[in-house]
């Protein structure tokens, strides 16, 4: 009898001291959540993202970055091409060079197919969300 009175009373313990810090918990969350609602503000504010919608974003970060991969796969091109200019028959330059020039042409051919999926998906999801 006594271990189902202590079961109980201690049950009653916990679920009283749980509700009591869920009520904290539900309070602390709406104030928290105007704090990071003014935080948005102002960080939307200071980087002039506006309202710019989440696909144009990523899409626009996405291009950036494939833009700054199709100049480094250039530059490669050009250097390759020098190298194997200024090679003046020695085999291992010229090898080395090939290699180079291959490495970009194949990572060329990726970046733009990247880029023409990315143009593709991104174009279709603002599209079907406008």
């Amino acid at each position: 009898m006594k271990l189902s009175h202590t079961i109980i009373k201690w049950g009653s313990v916990i679920g009283v001291g749980g509700m009591m810090l869920l009520s904290g918990i539900t309070a602390h969350a709406q104030t928290l959540e105007a704090d990071i609602t003014g935080q948005l503000g102002a960080v939307q504010s200071k980087t002039g993202l506006g309202d710019t919608p989440l696909a144009e974003t990523i899409g626009s970060i996405i291009r950036a970055a494939l833009t700054l991969l199709g100049v480094i796969l250039i530059v490669l091109i050009v250097y390759a091409g020098f190298l194997w200019m200024t090679a003046a028959g020695e085999s291992e330059k010229i090898e080395s060079a090939k290699k180079i020039l291959k490495g970009a042409i194949i990572g060329m051919a990726i970046t733009l197919s990247a880029y023409a999926l990315t143009n593709f998906v991104v174009t279709n999801l603002v599209k079907a969300t406008a």
